[in-house]
């Protein structure tokens, strides 16, 4: 059997390219597989390579002109002699026909909206069998008659690891006061419509301030509208707290940071918060919880499962999409709680073991 793996490339450090690192040296040493190839709709352009991931050799393809590599698929998976094709991408991006091409279609992917949309359902009713990640995702197949297998992310554990002798260097490593509440964020800043919540995040982070003078906020992202994203630099002003916020260096983000630094930058937080819209599994929340750093999730789709030690956000209301579905809007005042909470929780080791131990 021959198998072509679809995502981001595994050098980018994305949450997808993470696991396509992790995942194609696995399918490559299963029983039965002959051959693993990758499609990078992500991270190659310009031709064909050949890159060493793990200790195997892999045959790596170019998008082309469509973003996820539509226009393209059927060309390469021919030129591979691919049986199987594997999809770590969003649904919906996807073209109708995709799993009617010839070759076996698993596709791997997010449910983060609730109910299922009919799109999604359409699409994963043309695959062989759908692979999803949250136990979230299996129910809402369920309800909407599908089967499915479940295959859940996962971190390095050997590099997400507690350092907490390490703390004070690592805040002085970014920037962050050593004496200080340390509130963090690891959150992809590309969607206009603030799916990661950051408009939630600052603000109830302005509330913390209020009482709490000495807490500094963390966002790992790019702080620039340049992917389709918010100009998280004007947010922060505007909310106040520009002058108590860190981003990470475009620099950085782009190519001067590996897992291990990733790590340190998690192991400087006191509590990780994440109050996104709508979430299919947010690798994030496992990483932080990893290094053993309470986390802050909305109680909604797959991240009340994700969580093991921290707290729960409510939603304010569910917000309806053109997915003819709902995500959720966090409630201001509930994140604000979780912090208040988390912050008079600060030095309490049972958080981090739990956290830990949950990982």
């Amino acid at each position: 059997m021959k198998i072509m793996w679809m995502s981001n490339a595994p050098w980018c450090g994305t949450g997808y390219g993470v696991q396509a690192a992790k995942v194609i040296p696995f399918l490559k040493e299963c029983e039965g597989v002959e051959e693993v190839s990758l499609f990078c709709f992500y991270g190659i352009q310009g031709g064909i390579t050949r890159q060493l991931i793990g200790r195997h050799w892999i045959t790596c393809y170019p998008v082309g002109t469509h973003p996820y590599g539509m226009d393209m698929v059927k060309n390469w998976v021919d030129h591979a002699e691919a049986d199987v094709v594997i999809t770590l991408v969003d649904i919906f991006v996807t073209d109708p026909n995709f799993g009617t091409q010839g070759f076996y279609w698993l596709p791997y992917a997010p449910v983060d909206f609730d109910p299922l949309p009919n799109l999604f359902a359409e699409r994963f009713k043309t695959s062989y069998r759908p692979i999803v990640y949250s136990k979230f995702a299996i129910e809402k197949l369920k309800e909407a008659g599908l089967e499915c297998w479940y295959a859940p992310h996962g971190v390095d554990t050997a590099i997400f690891k507690p350092r907490p002798r390490n703390k004070e260097k690592d805040r002085e490593w970014i920037g962050l006061k050593t004496d200080g509440f340390s509130v963090g964020m690891v959150a992809a800043n590309k969607d206009p419509s603030d799916r990661k919540g950051f408009n939630e995040a600052f603000l109830s982070f302005r509330n913390l301030l209020d009482k709490h003078p000495n807490c500094e906020l963390y966002v790992h992202a790019i702080s620039t509208p340049e992917m389709g994203g918010l100009d998280l630099i004007s947010l922060a002003r505007t909310y106040g707290i520009l002058d108590k916020t860190r981003f990470t260096l475009r620099q950085h983000f782009f190519g001067g940071l590996c897992q291990e630094d990733l790590a340190r930058i998690y192991n400087t937080f006191d509590v990780f918060l994440n109050p996104c819209h709508r979430a299919g599994f947010e690798i994030p929340l496992i990483e932080a919880q990893a290094v053993g750093v309470p986390i802050i999730a909305g109680d909604w789709h797959s991240m009340t499962e994700l969580c093991g030690s921290g707290w729960l956000a409510q939603p304010a209301q569910k917000q309806a999409t053109s997915m003819e579905s709902f995500t959720f809007l966090p409630s201001v005042a509930s994140v604000t709680d979780c912090l208040l909470d988390a912050y008079d929780h600060k030095g309490d080791k049972t958080y981090g073991v739990a956290a830990r131990a949950f990982a």
